[in-house]
């Protein structure tokens, strides 16, 4: 007799990592003056002037605040959350504001510095850097390593990446995005350029997504005239900016180690990117290949982090005759660009069980727009012989032409990555506003 509970690891492929990055915002200093009545106030001293004739103030308000007090200084009231009040007024007005009745205190612009400085003290990399004395045997500044990004775009002309010559440190970037044909590159897609070309195309593998550029600076940056340098300023680099699927990731890492492996030094890669599909025991096909190409000297890196408030798995036990149900977002595209009307539906599970443990998935489909659903007429179990199953077609509403779902599925009794029951589900709908329902038991 099979034992239960049975563990159910599901992954849902249908949500978004979003990077952001942050820059520096200018701003000015002020100096104390005397404003009528004695009250002391801040004004902007000669030499500090600011291009704009405005500027934009922080204050705390009293009840007794009316908005009209700031016609007087010809000033506006630009947003509000309960006694906290941003203020737009001409400099020479400024120092006035808090004459108003019912002004409490008012905060002048405070210049705002970036902050990823406090990193290099949290990671103690003072004293792995020699700047801190520290009982390391010597120095590390990655000097004689190789670090390769793989990521969006790589702005590779950045001052973070100039060696005191001018010339950029990367040592090679790969667009494998890039369309042009390149009878150079062995992989025969995308165009690699090397350190001398880099320098002559300052637009190559660049785009307005900052995430690589990002990266690649908090790993390897070395700004000389500020204190925001990397964690191995004294590092080569190598970029990948990649297309986007799973072999194309391992092509990147096979290229980066390649030329690892023509200059003798070690390398260390950092992929900000990730699949939520698989079994996440370290038996699917790339991650079996990252364990094959790494090792002593060839270390990868997986960034985590972003990823951990999209809600893409759940995990949870089934006893014997239990059941779970979940429901799936839905992620829209739309098929024409120019027609409104060709908006549709995704989303997608990757089921995964135990070894010699059985389970079933069945279906519904929810009109979210109406809170009605349909329930699928089948059920599919990992106790038959793995296959694709016949599409199974939804029909949703009443009266005029109801919306159609698709449901695609593919079920093993034993996968062999790593002989436990697995099932996958893929939905189409014609209506971005239908979701998927999965029940298994």
């Amino acid at each position: 007799m099979v034992a239960y509970p049975l563990i159910v690891l599901v992954s849902l492929f249908c949500t978004n990592i979003d990077a952001a990055s942050a820059r520096k915002v200018g701003s000015f200093s002020m100096a104390k003056r005397k404003a009528p009545g004695n009250r002391d106030v801040l004004s902007f001293p000669p030499g500090k002037e600011n291009h704009r004739k405005t500027t934009r103030l922080l204050a705390v308000v009293e009840s007794s605040f009316d908005e009209a007090g700031l016609k007087g200084l010809g000033a506006r009231l630009i947003s509000r959350s309960g006694n906290i009040v941003s203020i737009e007024v001409s400099r020479e007005q400024a120092p006035f504001v808090s004459e108003i009745e019912g002004v409490r205190r008012v905060e002048f612009p405070r210049e705002l510095y970036p902050t990823m400085d406090s990193a290099r003290s949290q990671t103690a990399l003072d004293y792995v850097h020699g700047e801190k004395l520290s009982n390391l045997p010597r120095s590390y500044t990655g000097k004689g390593v190789l670090i390769g990004i793989l990521d969006t775009e790589f702005d590779h002309q950045h001052e973070a990446f100039l060696d005191e010559f001018g010339s950029t440190r990367f040592i090679g970037i790969w667009d494998q995005r890039d369309t042009t044909r390149d009878e150079r590159n062995p992989y025969r897609y995308g165009v690699i350029k090397m350190q001398e070309d880099l320098n002559k195309d300052p637009d190559f593998a660049v785009s307005a997504n900052l995430h690589g550029t990002h990266m690649a600076n908090s790993a390897a940056g070395s700004s000389v005239s500020t204190n925001f340098q990397g964690a191995a300023p004294g590092a080569m680099i190598a970029a990948v900016r990649y297309a986007g699927t799973t072999s194309e990731l391992f092509d990147g890492l096979q290229w980066i180690f390649g030329l690892a492996d023509s200059l003798n030094v070690p390398c260390v890669i950092n992929m900000s990117i990730g699949v939520a599909r698989g079994p996440h025991d370290g038996t699917s096909i790339l991650d079996v290949a990252i364990d094959e190409i790494s090792g002593p000297g060839r270390i990868i890196v997986g960034a985590v982090g972003n990823d951990g408030g999209s809600n893409g798995h759940v995990s949870f036990e089934l006893g014997r005759g239990d059941a779970k149900a979940f429901w799936l977002t839905t992620r829209s595209y739309q098929l024409d660009p120019l027609d409104e009307n060709s908006v549709r539906g995704y989303s997608g599970a990757d089921i995964w069980g135990e070894q010699n443990k059985s389970f079933s998935v069945s279906c519904l489909v929810l009109d979210t727009s109406t809170m009605q659903y349909v329930q699928g007429n089948q059920t599919f179990s990992t106790s038959t012989t793995g296959s694709f199953v016949p599409d199974t077609i939804v029909r949703v509403g009443s009266g005029g032409e109801p919306d159609t779902a698709i449901i695609q599925m593919m079920v093993e009794r034993s996968s062999n990555l790593n002989d436990k029951a697995h099932a996958q589900v893929y939905f189409f709908a014609n209506n971005p506003d239908l979701f998927l329902g999965i029940r298994i038991s």
